[in-house]
């Protein structure tokens, strides 16, 4: 009875390489994609139609909402649909 339960006990502190291998892995390839993937830009620029036209005022408000997440959004004003090409 006592080999026994030396025996579970020992199977429960050394747990077997076919179950940490797996976390390592994910662990490890989880830390390598936080590493090496680019974080979003802080930063965007957006060419609008005339500053007196709808499109450039609807920059100017989504600016506004982008920097309560303190994301800077430029809005540049331009002449028209071909400049924004």
């Amino acid at each position: 009875m006592k080999k026994q339960f030396q025996q579970i006990s020992q199977r429960l502190i050394e747990p077997p390489i076919l179950y940490v291998l797996p976390v390592l892995t994910f662990l490890f390839l989880g830390l390598l994609i936080w590493f090496l993937v680019p974080t979003p830009p802080k930063t965007i620029v957006i060419t609008t139609g005339a500053e007196n036209g709808l499109y450039y005022r609807f920059g100017e408000q989504l600016a506004k909402e982008l920097a309560k997440e303190k994301i800077t959004l430029e809005v540049l004003p331009s002449a028209g649909s071909l400049e924004n090409i």
